[in-house]
């Protein structure tokens, strides 16, 4: 195997060696591997051509599946590289090992969860094709390991060596993706611990899918055991990491409203955001297919994306996949007590290593529903009451990968559907346009059949509904083909009305954002990308719309803070960087939440607090909540309101040593994207994470959203956009933020960023049409007998 090393001139050399910050900036040139350059690596079938333009995007041209699957690895490992360690070192719960005493949380969870055994069981329900493709994804990776003339500069600075990959890794990082985006079962905690707080009726505002009547006459056993896990769950809950769950849009038009008469798809997950961010741009060629679209590094497939017939977009379904079932373990310890008797518990032994501290090892306890989360609970390791987590993803035949592979073939709708059998974890909703003319919407994943029960809250592994009989047949999951009203939109919002709905689950999110899109696209009639740009881009606030009529009831004796409610009242309600009135709407609306309902909530309540449903519920309908149980006297919703606005103008003046006025909403709300690792180390965040201002909020279309711990601050955003014309050949647009390179002075570190920030898009695959000295060119050969040898 050949190893090309980048050679400096000397004076260079001398010159950036004569100082510590030099010497640092000579590491980080070393490690960028140049791209003009042939290279011989083992694996390979035959040559592959590898063509970078001006962003540092690759287009692959293989002459077989295997060898483009092996470059797209290589790719993945060449940019980002530490990103896709600690995705891989988290599923396996191994980051202590690099990290420290504080990654053992995680690596706990994990350990508990087993994906790494998992995947490993799953390879086992692989197709002999699929295999090889992912076992060419894994060889393309370890090659460039090998190639490596340097560690990249995050190994360095630990001190990690990067270790090969086996074929297992990526679908352990693919059930690590589907543990971040379904959360349900600290949900279904936490609706006990809200059921025990708040009781049925206002339990029933929070949560209008469960009926009051039936809460209020549930058994007193089963009223007993809810009230030990709410409060058994809590110690728990307090100790597991901050889920990572994000939202997404999509849609897909039908010729008859786009300008060219061809379909149109767009889609823009919301991920959470980090440096690099997740996504990895990237085109496939061989004689087989033609693919463009987002990857993730780190697995073998392009997650979004189009081929030469159809084009694809992913949105995360929040169906209910994941169960909390209470276990009473036997005296003896060797068995727990189910509708039919006793079962045996499996135990095993997981070593965690812990980088300056002591080996850990940590007692596993299985029971057939799955592990025993509540193990993790401190002083609860042995208790005899517990709750296992089932879960659709800890399936030991876990195929999704698969559906991956095989994406780039699909010729129409019935391949997809043919292709989504084999998808199993996390649900997703796929939208999906044809250049034939059709377009469709379709869940996919194992959701599974419940029986006398809606799995809203905990059940006990004694009653008979406990268990999982089966799941739906993908048959059975919502679908929809060639809509009437010639578009289809999904914004994590329930996928279909009526009983289809019902059967995934009880419980989705608001659908501000898809009601926003529909009334987009019925407005813009035949429109072609640019007006769908803008619509991918729209930054009015939803939430503003449900609740500023509300201010309109409201007076101030206070001449400001009057002339403050009258400028928010004749606000356009778009959410700019450079206006004030996004900043105080934003600060008003998390007063009204905090005024209006975290009496009733208490500790619950930043877990709870954007609840667009029950503000306009409490706002329209039930003033009950709007009095503050902490006080004597009777508050009614006007004067909270008030209250709630006259501390957003204190909170933010407070915050910013200036009037609201002068305020924008810019220099609040910025988005923050950092390596998970070092972007919080002091000296080095200038290096490993970048901030930008940004419109929106998390109910624009143009989703950005924060967190509770650093308001303001953009956590979850659309880290890619894409826009697909079905013309024949298909037109596409994309844009992610930040950049392509996980290494800081790589050109192509942050080079997308203002377009990302400016809600611009690029094209991909565009060497042809760019001058020659933005693109380049890289060969990746069969190693010869000698050169292996």
């Amino acid at each position: 195997m050949i190893r090309a090393a980048l050679l400096l001139p000397f004076r260079l050399l001398a010159w950036l060696g004569s100082t510590v910050m030099g010497a640092l900036a000579l590491l980080l040139l070393l490690e960028i591997a140049p791209l003009g350059r042939t290279l011989e690596l083992e694996g390979l079938l035959a040559p592959v051509e590898i063509l970078w333009d001006g962003h540092g995007i690759p287009t692959i041209r293989a002459a077989n599946d295997r060898d483009a699957w092996f470059a797209l690895g290589f790719v993945h490992a060449r940019d980002r590289l530490w990103q896709m360690e600690l995705r891989r070192r988290a599923a396996r719960g191994r980051l202590a090992e690099i990290l420290g005493p504080e990654a053992l949380p995680s690596d706990r969870l994990l350990r508990t969860l087993g994906l790494a055994w998992r995947a490993e069981r799953s390879l086992a329900a692989w197709t002999p094709e699929d295999r090889d493709r992912l076992a060419a994804y894994v060889a393309g990776i370890n090659a460039a390991i090998d190639l490596r003339p340097l560690r990249p500069l995050p190994f360095l600075l630990l001190d990690v060596r990067p270790e090969h990959w086996q074929a297992s890794d990526p679908i352990a990082i693919q059930k690590l993706f589907a543990f971040d985006l379904e959360d349900e079962w600290r949900a279904e905690m936490q609706r006990a611990q809200l059921l025990a707080r708040l009781g049925p009726e206002l339990f029933a505002d929070l949560f209008p899918e469960a009926a009051a009547d039936e809460l209020a006459t549930i058994s007193d056993e089963r009223r007993a055991f809810l009230d030990g896990v709410a409060e058994r769950s809590a110690a728990l809950l307090a100790r597991l990491p901050q889920p990572g769950r994000g939202a997404s849009n999509a849609w897909a038009v039908s010729g008859s409203r786009t300008v060219t008469g061809s379909p149109l798809l767009a889609n823009d997950p919301h991920l959470p955001l980090e440096w690099p961010v997740a996504w990895y741009l990237a085109r496939i060629e061989t004689p087989a297919f033609a693919v463009s679209g987002g990857t993730l590094p780190g697995l073998p497939a392009v997650v979004v994306g189009h081929n030469r017939d159809l084009a694809w977009g992913l949105t995360t379904t929040h169906a209910d996949t994941q169960d909390v079932i209470g276990i009473e373990v036997t005296p003896d310890g060797a068995s727990y007590v189910t509708a039919n008797g006793r079962e045996p518990l499996v135990v095993r032994v997981e070593r965690i290593l812990v980088r300056g501290g002591q080996t850990e090892w940590l007692r596993v306890r299985e029971t057939r529903f799955g592990p025993l989360v509540s193990d993790l609970a401190p002083g609860s390791a042995d208790s005899d009451r517990g709750f296992a987590l089932a879960w659709t993803a800890l399936a030991t035949d876990d195929t999704t990968l698969a559906f991956g592979l095989r994406l780039p073939h699909a010729r129409s709708g019935e391949d997809l559907v043919q292709a989504a059998r084999s998808f199993v974890a996390p649900a997703h909703n796929l939208t999906w346009a044809s250049v034939s003319g059709h377009i469709g919407f379709r869940v996919l994943g194992r959701i599974p059949r419940r029986h006398g029960r809606d799995g809203l809250l905990p059940t006990a592994a004694t009653d008979p509904s406990a268990a999982w009989n089966d799941v739906l047949d993908p048959a059975d999951l919502p679908a929809i083909e060639d809509p009437p009203a010639g578009f289809s939109v999904n914004a994590n919002n329930r996928p279909l009305a009526g009983p289809a709905g019902d059967r995934i689950a009880r419980l989705f999110p608001d659908d501000l954002r898809a009601r926003r899109i529909t009334a987009l696209l019925t407005a813009a009639g035949k429109a072609d990308l640019v007006t769908h740009a803008r619509i991918q881009n729209d930054i009015r606030s939803n939430l503003a719309d449900v609740l500023l009529p509300h201010l309109g009831s409201v007076a101030f004796s206070d001449p400001r803070l009057e002339r403050l409610r009258e400028a928010l009242l004749l606000w356009d309600r778009e959410m700019r960087t450079d206006r004030f009135e996004p900043a105080l709407f934003a600060a008003w609306s998390r007063e009204v939440a905090a005024t209006l309902y975290a009496d009733e909530l208490g500790p619950l309540f930043d877990a709870w607090r954007h609840q667009p449903r029950l503000l306009l519920r409490i706002l329209r309908s039930r003033p009950i909540w709007c009095d503050d149980r902490r006080t004597a006297e009777l508050e009614d919703c006007a004067s909270r309101l008030a209250l709630a606005f006259a501390r957003a103008v204190a909170a933010l003046e407070q915050r910013t040593g200036r009037p609201v006025e002068e305020l924008s909403w810019g220099e609040l709300h910025q988005a923050r994207l950092a390596d998970p690792v070092l972007g919080e180390v002091p000296g080095l965040s200038g290096l490993f994470a970048l901030r930008a201002a940004v419109p929106g909020d998390r109910t624009t279309v143009n989703v950005a959203a924060w967190m509770e711990d650093r308001p303001f601050e953009v956590r979850f955003a659309a880290g890619l956009r894409m826009l697909v014309a079905l013309d024949r050949p298909p037109r596409s647009l994309w844009v992610i933020a930040g950049g392509q390179s996980g290494s800081p002075l790589s050109p192509h570190a942050r080079d997308m960023l203002p377009h990302w920030q400016s809600g611009g898009y690029l094209r991909i695959g565009v060497c042809e049409l760019e001058p020659p000295k933005k693109c380049h060119r890289t060969w990746l050969h069969p190693a010869s007998i000698s050169t292996s040898r």
